[in-house]
């Protein structure tokens, strides 16, 4: 059998990082994305490092651009004639109120529109694959989000990071089942899931990165990579889609993740927002 492909955006460092070495660690042929050349060159040695025989890429893309992300597409179609995971894990939180290339908050532009345009540029190739699979992560702080379709881009509202996190993780849940039920007839399945509290920058702004919490709640990015393996490579997930994991096991997400109408018109509204057909 061929080495499945698996790309892992945000792969050049913590979370992202771990899962590139736990795939390669697992045979699979590795394309981590990364912001840019020289980043993704220590990430790829990094890789190499723990795993000497590991087959690995590096692709650069700048997810704050949909320029960059159309042209990372255009390069992969080039190399790669299937994909069997895509891990989409980068994610970033400005505490001020920040605008990307294209004029969009950097959120909701990074960790939600840049995953949503690069899994459907990229949905073919996963649809050569033996059952590709999309896996996205989240957060349990979806929970506290909530889709305000009048101001996704707090213009008008008073810009609150961590408001504007829990609004692009409760996207991501929303995203992932609904690209769930447009992608059956296509053989892609899609799940997301929460990794834990890992000792990262986005855990410090939550102000539990103390000394007290660190061993109770925070786990290492080898731990919490440990599901998104799971997800991308197992055979106990085959044919399974549309599910939000904590710890390999699949539990509820929150009750506003499962409307879909407020699905439906997150995924057109992203796909205007992109320049992508609904």
């Amino acid at each position: 059998m061929s080495r499945p492909i698996c790309i892992v955006t945000g792969a050049t460092a913590g979370l992202g990082l771990a899962t590139a070495k736990g795939l390669a660690a697992a045979a699979a042929h590795v394309v981590m994305i990364a912001r840019d050349e020289a980043r993704g060159k220590v990430a790829k040695e990094a890789v190499l490092s723990a795993v000497p025989n590991a087959t690995v890429d590096v692709d650069v893309a700048d997810l704050a651009s949909l320029e960059s992300i159309r042209r990372a597409s255009e390069r992969l179609h080039d190399r790669y004639p299937r994909f069997d995971a895509l891990i989409n894990n980068a994610a970033i939180v400005p505490q001020e109120r920040t605008l990307s290339k294209d004029g969009i908050e950097l959120q909701w532009a990074v960790n939600h529109l840049a995953p949503y345009l690069f899994t459907r540029l990229l949905l073919d190739r996963l649809a050569e694959g033996d059952g590709g699979r999309v896996v996205n992560v989240t957060s349990k702080m979806h929970r506290r989000g909530r889709i305000d379709f009048d101001d996704l881009q707090f213009e008008t509202r008073k810009y609150a990071w961590s408001a504007a996190y829990c609004q692009s993780k409760l996207a991501n849940v929303l995203f992932t089942y609904e690209l769930d039920r447009r992608a059956q007839g296509l053989g892609v399945t899609s799940n997301c899931f929460h990794p834990g509290v890992i000792a990262t920058k986005v855990a410090r702004r939550f102000n539990i990165f103390t000394r007290a919490l660190s061993k109770l709640l925070l786990k290492t990015p080898e731990q919490g990579a440990d599901t998104a393996i799971y997800l991308a490579l197992s055979n106990e997930l085959d044919g399974v889609s549309g599910k939000f994991f904590v710890d390999r096991k699949a539990v509820d997400s929150a009750k506003a993740s499962y409307d879909e109408e407020v699905a439906r018109t997150l995924w057109e509204v992203s796909a205007d927002a992109v320049g992508m057909p609904h």
